[in-house]
């Protein structure tokens, strides 16, 4: 599972990025751009990041970075202002994903040891509810 977020590093600069590590990738990110501060997070895909990209196109970041880098300011602000989460909530969803792997990969480690059941086809962790 992968999610889209928006950071801002220690200039204001946002990075509009995707991962399914987006703690590892903020880690990353501040060892070049120092701390980085997590402002919005939503599950999706780089299907989702490039249409964010093409929607704030016109607030990127001057030249010597990414074309995934913008500047802190109209429609992008806008949306920020309206959708940035608390730092509680975005801790909440960082830690249910956690939650879901770390399930998924016992249910992995587990599964061999398991009988195939006739007509069973299997569950992921976002179908037991």
């Amino acid at each position: 599972m992968s999610f889209v977020y928006i950071a801002q590093d220690k200039n204001g600069l946002l990075k509009i990025g995707c991962s399914s590590q987006v703690e590892d990738r903020l880690a990353v990110l501040s060892k070049t751009y120092g701390p980085m501060q997590l402002l919005f997070l939503t599950r999706g895909d780089y299907k989702l990041e490039s249409i964010m990209h093409r929607s704030f196109a016109q607030y990127r970041a001057p030249v010597g970075r990414s074309i995934e880098w913008f500047k802190h300011e109209g429609e992008l602000a806008d949306f920020l202002a309206r959708y940035a989460q608390t730092t509680t909530q975005l801790q909440y969803a960082l830690e249910q994903h956690q939650l879901e792997q770390q399930v998924n990969q016992e249910f992995h480690r587990l599964l061999p040891h398991i009988p195939p059941q006739p007509g069973f086809k299997g569950l992921g962790v976002n179908d037991l509810g």
